[in-house]
């Protein structure tokens, strides 16, 4: 069972180790709302050995079928910070009972019936997959259910006792009101004392080990903006009319091409790479011997992962030019994430998300 144990925990801190390099890659940016949500969880509970002695002296060990574990919770999110209120059923048959290590035919179920305070702390990565950590407190309702050996009553008996679970996991933000979420648990309580029918008390040990699926839905959504008008393929400064009565032509106006992408993507579309076209040609036909790019995002990330998310996409429209034939030591590549944003809306605004190419 120890090994299982350190199994157990070393695969759930291995997925939340590797959640925010993998979710890098998908979905939204979006944690779910502030404000009020409900839960409805459910899955599979591993009871540990319930071991201890009556207080005649009698050892006891009982060792549980797989069970099962139901419930939900209501909370509130306050930014990364969630504090709920969770109630949880959880039941398993037992197996076999051994007293003074001599077995025989068992029956009997173990129930626990939880009320836990919750405090859960979700770890932001910029994308839909949000993993978190947590801790509960609470009580249990421990209950012996019709524990019989050899067709004798051991103890049909309850107590609430104080119970706690550290718990690790990640929910899948699938839209702004919806997360799918998968869970580990660690419960335990203080060992319970149960009445023990041949005589006196039995007091035993009472921990599991759970792994639940649930479904959150949020009710804080803010409403989000109107949409706005669809972004331009193209944004270039029309060229200066020349008249050649005019005398000394005037100085040629910078040109500026946008090249849009889609959101969270640094990947060019094909009207993207139009774009590029446009501005390579034009930086081949007038001589110009420098292009300055600047990448941006929309207003919906983190601060540092749309940062390198501008990045990635000054870049991508850098190495489509050198592909067109422009000299890679001509361009200039910068990058500002969220700032200086074309449409100032906080949500998903396809202007936003852009790469300038400057030719002076």
């Amino acid at each position: 069972m120890k090994f299982a144990r350190a199994g157990i925990w070393s695969l759930a801190l291995s997925v939340l180790v590797a959640m925010p390099a993998m979710a890098q890659t998908y979905g939204s940016p979006d944690s779910g709302a502030d404000g009020l949500y409900l839960r409805g969880e459910g899955g599979w509970s591993h009871m540990n050995d319930m071991t201890g002695d009556t207080s005649g002296g009698t050892s006891y060990t009982s060792e549980q079928n797989e069970g099962y574990i139901v419930g939900g919770a209501v909370g509130w999110k306050f930014d990364q910070l969630r504090l709920e209120l969770g109630l949880d059923f959880s039941n398993s048959g037992i197996k076999s009972v051994d007293l003074n290590n001599a077995g025989g035919a068992v029956s009997g179920e173990v129930h626990n019936t939880a009320t836990m305070v919750n405090a859960l702390w979700d770890f932001r990565t910029g994308t839909f997959i949000v993993p978190y950590i947590g801790i509960g407190v609470g009580t249990s309702y421990v209950t012996l259910d019709n524990v019989r050996r050899n067709g004798v009553l051991l103890s049909d008996s309850s107590q609430t006792v104080f119970a706690y679970q550290p718990m690790i996991g990640v929910n899948f933000q699938l839209t702004d009101h919806l997360a799918l979420g998968l869970q580990y648990r660690y419960f335990a309580t203080v060992d319970p004392s149960f009445n023990y029918a041949p005589g006196g008390k039995l007091g035993v040990k009472n921990d599991s080990h759970n792994v639940l699926a649930g479904l959150t839905w949020s009710f804080g959504v803010p409403t989000p903006p109107p949409p706005s008008a669809p972004a331009p393929a193209v944004y270039q400064l029309p060229p200066p009319v020349i008249n050649p009565q005019a005398g000394p032509p005037p100085v040629p106006q910078p040109q500026v091409f946008v090249v849009f992408f889609e959101f969270n993507q640094a990947a060019l579309t094909p009207e993207g790479r139009h774009v590029a076209q446009q501005a390579a040609s034009a930086f081949q036909q007038d001589g110009a011997t420098t292009i300055e790019l600047t990448g941006y995002t929309d207003l919906t990330g983190q601060t540092r992962y749309d940062l390198d998310l501008s990045r990635r996409r000054a870049l991508a429209v850098r190495d489509y030019l050198v592909q067109l034939g422009v000299p890679v030591g001509a361009i200039s590549a910068n990058w500002h994430g969220k700032q200086d944003p074309r449409v100032p809306t906080t949500g998903r605004e396809p202007q936003n998300r852009r790469v300038e190419i400057d030719i002076p």
